[in-house]
């Protein structure tokens, strides 16, 4: 395939991610948004590459000049064409404070070496095989840089990045640099293109393996064009067959195709090759595929199964609890569903999202004493998103549960949560509330946003 048709290809692929991840599910993707910046004039780039007597690479070339000039791509998005200039090696350093600041834990690199000189996109790339700093020095010349010769790409994160080597032997070679955890410098890829089509059909795996349950059990059957998605991870499956999350979203898609034999099937598989709560989420699994069959009880019993297991990750425990609710609404157990609201209350501490939902449940059916009382034991227990910091107050939270009444169609009973507000706090010396939201207004008892899992 030429670089015209592996263009072609690439601005396909971005359109079909830039329609299907709007919740940017896809990692980086929250940063991008699937844009490309304006493609840069043949003047801007031949300016650049006279500036610094290089000639960039025809396929890098060809894709900053008809395709895009940053933007989307790998990691936290394709920069603006740029040279790697620097004089310092990357670095990385973490501590962990407690509320009153005192130093719980640090870690990091530690002191990195100086290079000798501010590295050159004009001087050669020095390195043709893998450097570690553990190693030893660098074997470069003196009044020379590991970074000459290059053109920076992308921020992975942590002080780790990617480099287009545009000059020496490696010239058209894209680099990755993770000497910032004391990794290597190391080669990614033969040439610009297919590190960024690599990194697409990365993008195309991890979309479905974060978006396969909703659209198993929210989207329409056969949702429109992840054939190439399925193709993808069929491949990756094969290539690594203990990938405990891929079986699970293979299963998934069974499912949205009402493969129910093979989805159970490849549930089990993940089963097998998981680590961290395996039969709890088999359980839950089972639990969606009896859904799908319109078996309540039997989704139900999995459900319960599922909980009786112990250790439970606070996700997975969420998630079995969320399923169990939607099998109570479904047959009507009233008081069911309403334990089960509690449960999920009294297990949750950084959002007011499920007393809300507890609260709102009581006021609908006629019970607002008790439906103050469970905001007031949130009130009471400090829930919410400034957990140990700062302590919600009750106009607050009953303005949060107002607004939230509101926002899914109760207006009639936000009218009622606003009677219990009382008065305004003074603001406080240079300033007042935080004025932003802090809960899930997707996570009523209706609807469900795209890309959520449970």
């Amino acid at each position: 395939m030429g670089n015209d048709e592996r263009l072609s290809a690439i601005r396909e692929r971005l359109a079909w991610l830039g329609d299907n991840d709007g919740a940017a599910t896809v990692f980086g993707a929250s940063q991008h948004r699937w844009q490309l910046a304006p493609p840069l004039s043949e003047d801007r780039v031949a300016a650049f590459e006279k500036t610094h007597g290089i000639t960039l690479p025809a396929e890098y070339r060809a894709f900053l000049t008809t395709v895009g000039g940053g933007g989307a791509g790998p990691f936290y998005g394709l920069a603006v064409l740029e040279a790697l200039e620097r004089d310092t090696m990357p670095s990385h350093h973490v501590t962990i404070t407690d509320a009153d600041g005192d130093v719980l834990a640090e870690a990091g690199t530690g002191p990195r070496p100086a290079p000798d000189v501010r590295s050159s996109v004009a001087r050669p790339f020095p390195l043709t095989e893998d450097w570690k700093l553990e190693n030893g020095p660098a074997p470069i010349e003196a009044g020379t840089s590991v970074y000459d010769g290059c053109v920076y790409l992308c921020e992975q994160g942590c002080g780790y990045f990617d480099f287009l080597v545009v000059k020496g032997e490696a010239a058209g070679q894209v680099w990755s640099d993770y000497t910032a955890a004391d990794g290597a410098m190391t080669k990614s890829a033969d040439d610009f293109l297919s590190w960024y089509e690599r990194w697409l059909e990365g993008a195309q795996i991890e979309w479905l393996e974060r978006n396969a349950m909703d659209m198993a059990l929210w989207a329409e059957r056969n949702h429109p064009g992840i054939e190439e998605c399925v193709r993808l991870l069929d491949a990756t499956l094969e290539r690594n067959p203990q990938w405990a999350d891929g079986w699970r979203a293979r299963g998934y898609v069974h499912l949205n195709r009402e493969e129910l034999e093979l989805a159970d099937a490849a549930f089990v598989k993940a089963a097998e090759h998981g680590r961290d709560d395996t039969q709890a989420r088999l359980h839950l699994d089972r639990a969606r595929i009896a859904r799908f069959r319109q078996d309540l009880q039997t989704a139900l019993a999995e459900t319960e199964a599922g909980l009786a297991q112990k250790n439970l990750w606070a996700s997975t425990k969420t998630q079995l609890h969320e399923e169990r609710l939607q099998a109570q609404d479904a047959t009507s157990d009233e008081e069911g569903a309403l334990a089960t609201l509690e449960a999920l209350a009294a297990s949750t501490y950084f959002t007011p999202t499920h007393h809300f939902r507890l609260a709102g449940r009581r006021l609908t059916r006629g019970e607002p004493e008790l439906a103050w009382k469970v905001i007031d034991q949130a009130i009471a227990d400090d829930v919410g998103p400034d957990r140990g910091r700062k302590k919600p107050t009750r106009h607050g939270m009953y303005g949060q549960l107002a607004a939230w009444l509101a926002e899914i169609g109760h207006e009639d009973l936000a009218a009622l949560a606003r009677e219990q507000q009382g008065p305004a706090p003074k603001a406080a010396w240079g300033g007042g509330e935080s004025g932003g939201k802090s809960w899930d207004s997707n996570a009523g008892d209706g609807g469900k946003s795209w890309g959520n899992d449970g």
